[in-house]
């Protein structure tokens, strides 16, 4: 079994030098890429004994929601990451059809080079889509259609970038997913985008992504899709408040991986103060730096109903594709089963009620 560092290590020599620092860097300075795994190190888990457990239940009754089949709501997710075919031929093809054979629930990114009515005619289409309104609004439409048509049973809606977060990795790199998309032409030609100040991918999402948005702009989609929504970028209580007094059905706690404000809290951080604020039985998702089965145990303890994984998945779809995905999936839940059995949980419930955390 590897470690989180070693799948990322191996993924690292495989790949090209701007691929990887693409996948593995951040925005500005990257104090708020490093500060998400510290906050997970600073949680420490006091583990219980004589429990008398056995077997564990991992099911996560509050996503049920968001998932098609009742028996993926798993607290382990698939995060939205962008063009897998960066990092593997088969894209999200095998990332989704690893999530299918996991019965792990899995977001598709609007960013994804393998389309989802591409995955649903191959018997293998996302639980949930992330989606960006964007300035031309037929786009997102067709998106919506797109999802609706494959079963797809939520939104996932971005909110954190009505700009993108400066990425000097990029920048120095000049750095462009052209080369790598297998039959796509989702951009223009990389020699008319060529800029110093920005990288391509900045210059397309600034150029097509609505930057103003308001919950004026969630009541459109709300007409649109009918669908449940989960909004993605909250960190402040009060927004999550207003988020779920306008009919937000679900909360996604991130700061899209470290990659948008450079200084930004932690999502692990807030996850207790939000939840007091939204009261229990509100859905709340996670992300951001969480690499281990055991670090699910600390967001669920501290109040998450769901752990989103991204960079994990990116460096085990290099390594070895779709079975690297399988194993990384299975290792997760490995490792989140073991974790609750030495603390005594048999079940989600349990996690948050024997109050297995302290902060160091």
């Amino acid at each position: 079994m590897k470690s989180h560092m070693d799948w990322e290590y191996e993924a690292q020599n495989k790949l090209p030098r701007d691929v990887y620092d693409f996948i593995a860097g951040g925005s500005g300075d990257e104090v708020t890429l490093s500060c998400n795994r510290d906050a997970l190190s600073k949680l420490k888990i006091v583990n219980r004994v004589l429990q008398n457990i056995d077997d564990v239940e991992i099911h996560s009754k509050k996503l049920d929601l968001f998932c098609k089949n009742k028996d993926f709501s798993s607290p382990l997710i698939i995060a939205p990451t962008a063009h897998h075919q960066m990092v593997h031929p088969s894209g999200e093809l095998a990332t989704s059809k690893a999530a299918l054979s996991c019965k792990i629930p899995y977001i598709q990114s609007t960013m994804s080079d393998i389309s989802i009515a591409a995955l649903r005619q191959a018997g293998c289409p996302p639980d949930m889509l992330q989606l960006y309104i964007f300035k031309d609004r037929s786009i997102t439409q067709e998106l919506i259609c797109a999802a609706k048509e494959a079963g797809v049973t939520s939104i996932v809606l971005t909110v954190d970038v009505p700009e993108m977060g400066i990425r000097y990795r990029d920048r120095k790199n000049n750095f462009s997913v052209d080369r790598f998309l297998f039959g796509t032409n989702r951009y223009k030609d990389s020699t008319q985008m060529s800029s110093s100040s920005t990288s391509h991918e900045a210059d397309f999402a600034n150029k097509t992504i609505e930057s103003k948005l308001s919950w004026k702009d969630i009541d459109w989609l709300r007409n649109q899709s009918k669908l449940p929504i989960i909004l993605k970028g909250v960190l402040h209580k009060e927004d999550a408040l207003q988020a779920k007094n306008n009919g937000i059905d679900g909360l996604y706690l991130s700061n899209h991986g470290g990659r948008q404000l450079d200084g930004s809290i932690s999502a692990a951080l807030v996850i207790e103060e939000i939840r007091k604020v939204i009261g229990y039985d509100f859905p709340l998702i996670v992300d951001g730096g969480f690499s281990s089965g055991s670090d699910i145990v600390k967001a669920i303890a501290l109040g998450a109903d769901g752990v989103a994984i991204g960079r994990p998945l990116l460096w085990a779809l290099a390594v070895n594709g779709q079975q690297g995905v399988v194993t990384l999936l299975n290792q997760y839940l490995t490792e989140l089963m073991l974790t609750m059995k030495l603390c005594g949980c048999k079940n989600l419930e349990e996690i948050r009620a024997k109050n297995i955390l302290k902060w160091t």
